[in-house]
């Protein structure tokens, strides 16, 4: 297994574990079961806490971020797997300008496939043309120069505001603008 292949798969274990804890009552995420099927293996109450304490922090801080500037700005998710951030804020009428997650080809390309294929994903954007594929831009740790690119294709869409949410290195990006 490439290391690639590992990060990639940290998506599909993140997912899961957070559809556990959404399962056992730690937070309500109606998306999460769209992406992630039920998992029979038990998890830990401690990893369904951290889950818990990592999404409410970071919803918290977003909403905040989000009312401050009036929905007027870019969020843009690096490692954003299947996160739900952008169905969860929609539900509360607070979508920013511009709604960019950043991940490897191969999870964004199923994240595409769940949100064409489940009505209650894709009603939620209000744009038929709601994603564009950005797949010459890539993250690999020894070549800056692909940093760069992804950088100036952000700048393209910049709003007045930008909040950047980090996770694990990221080869394509998965544009939910809602212009």
């Amino acid at each position: 297994m490439s290391a690639d292949q590992g990060v990639i798969g940290t998506n599909d274990d993140a997912s899961s574990c957070k559809r556990f804890a959404v399962d056992k009552g730690y937070w309500v995420d109606p998306y999460i079961s769209l992406f992630m099927q039920k998992s029979p293996i038990r998890k830990a109450p401690e990893i369904s806490r951290g889950y818990y304490a990592r999404v409410t922090s970071i919803q918290i801080i977003i909403e905040k971020f989000l009312r401050m500037t009036k929905n007027n700005c870019q969020i843009v998710s690096f490692g954003a797997g299947f996160d739900t951030l952008y169905w969860r804020l929609s539900d509360l009428g607070l979508t920013p300008k511009s709604f960019v997650e950043v991940d490897f080809e191969q999870v964004t390309t199923r994240k595409c496939h769940f949100i064409k294929s489940k009505k209650q994903l894709l009603d939620a954007l209000t744009d038929e043309d709601w994603f564009f594929m950005l797949n010459q831009v890539s993250a690999v740790p020894d070549d800056a120069t692909h940093i760069v690119e992804l950088f100036w294709a952000l700048l393209a869409t910049w709003s007045d505001c930008l909040w950047l949410q980090l996770g694990t290195a990221s080869v394509n990006l998965l544009n939910l603008s809602l212009f």
